[in-house]
């Protein structure tokens, strides 16, 4: 339940940031917004993907539990999907809609930073995550009844 709470609060917060800077110009006027803003983006990516393949799809979690390499793998590919799907979103919003004003993406340098910070959020989610679960399991096993010689 704890989770839930976490991975919606973080999300509101992105998105109250998200529209507070845009209705304010700071992205523009705030040239380092966006890379706090891509690192939380990808920190909330990859635990919105571990919350919903722990809620959604038990059996493929239970599977993955056991690979964390393959499980850090698989959620940095969605946080690279969904970075991308972002990246695209900029490009076009500046190509169709922007017509050379107030440009969001300014380079291909700021491309490859979004997606870099992407990443490093990602990271720090797959640490965490495992981190938990280590300390989940350590948990159990102490809490678990010893067997009698």
């Amino acid at each position: 339940m704890k989770e839930n709470h976490f991975v919606l609060s973080l999300l509101i917060f992105i998105l109250v940031i998200h529209i507070l800077a845009i209705a304010n110009f700071w992205y523009w006027s705030i040239d380092w917004l966006d890379i706090p803003m891509h690192f939380l983006g990808g920190l909330w990516v990859a635990l919105f993907f571990f919350w919903i393949l722990k809620k959604r799809f038990v059996q493929v979690s239970q599977v993955l539990e056991g690979n964390f390499l393959l499980l850090g793998i698989l959620s940095l590919g969605f946080v690279s999907l969904i970075g991308i799907g972002w990246e695209f979103y900029e490009f076009l919003y500046d190509k169709y809609l922007a017509k050379g004003l107030l440009l969001i993406q300014a380079s291909v340098t700021d491309t490859m930073t979004d997606l870099f910070f992407d990443w490093v959020g990602g990271l720090i989610a797959i640490l965490v995550y495992k981190i938990r679960r280590e300390r989940s399991l350590s948990l159990r096993s102490k809490n678990s009844p010893k067997p009698e010689s």
